[in-house]
């Protein structure tokens, strides 16, 4: 027997993808929002919040709760494991960017402040992190972002098409193993591509990662990365304004929530670079 619920998602998108944006708001009100406050008056006070270090230092950010805690955007310890990543992407410039699943826009907006002359796609499911896009946008007058909902093989395929090094970067929540498909979309074979690799059904993202590799090694030089947690006085020693708070606050400022051990594969394209 089919629930409310799925039948909703599967008959009324619109619907269901209101419900999941106003569901995903509360909680993360409640699991956030204190730590948020803390974090936004110790760093700031009354001024506007920008990000304190790492690869988009200086970049304008919402105060506001997005997609889950906002204190490792501002304090730039976000995915701290993927910064020397973001440097060597940066210094590169691709022709074009296209991020999956872009959330509220850090990296979307982060790479598109930096490389004014690459025009970066940044595609979301969700109406709040669109919203949330073109408001991150505007606050860093980066006209150079352009904004979808759902990427298909066919939208990736022709975006990449003709592009000499295009770069990729995908964190979809575990339809990576859908979507990053080469027999699907072929012109992925010469993008460099950045993919967080989930748990989907029984399979932990360390053996999907394993999958993707198989899917990209005779295309792609692959380097897999791992997360880590955060070290307290790693932290502090980002932003002066940090130094002298505790490690327990320190940490909490720092966390990402994940649950687990996470991974992401760094995958660069042989084509783009021989």
């Amino acid at each position: 027997m089919t629930s409310l619920k799925q039948f909703i998602k599967r008959n009324l998108p619109g619907v269901a993808s209101v419900w999941t944006d106003l569901h995903s708001s509360r909680y993360f009100e409640r699991r956030y929002g204190a730590m948020n406050r803390d974090v936004r008056q110790t760093l700031y006070g009354n001024a506007p919040v920008v990000v304190l270090s790492g690869p988009f230092k200086g970049m304008r950010y919402t105060a506001e709760i997005g997609w889950g805690s906002m204190t490792p955007k501002w304090i730039g310890c976000y995915e701290d494991e993927l910064s020397d990543v973001m440097k060597k992407v940066i210094q590169r410039a691709p022709s074009l960017i296209v991020d999956l699943g872009a959330a509220e826009g850090y990296f979307a907006v982060g790479l598109a402040r930096a490389l004014p002359g690459t025009v970066v796609h940044a595609f979301d499911g969700s109406r709040r992190a669109r919203r949330g896009q073109r408001a991150l946008s505007r606050l860093n007058g980066c006209a150079n972002v352009r904004i979808h909902g759902l990427c298909s093989h066919r939208d990736l395929d022709t975006l990449l098409a003709g592009q000499a090094t295009p770069f990729v970067l995908c964190d979809i929540e575990g339809a990576e193993m859908q979507l990053l498909d080469p027999a699907e979309a072929g012109h992925l074979a010469r993008a460099d591509v950045l993919v967080e690799c989930h748990r989907s059904g029984d399979f932990s993202p360390f053996q999907n990662a394993d999958q993707v590799t198989r899917r990209f090694e005779q295309t792609h030089l692959v380097e897999q990365i791992v997360s880590r947690d955060r070290d307290p006085v790693a932290v502090a020693s980002l932003h002066p304004s940090l130094s002298g708070r505790g490690s327990a606050w320190l940490r909490a400022a720092a966390d990402e929530g994940r649950g687990e051990p996470q991974c992401w594969l760094w995958m660069r394209s042989r084509a783009a670079a021989a």
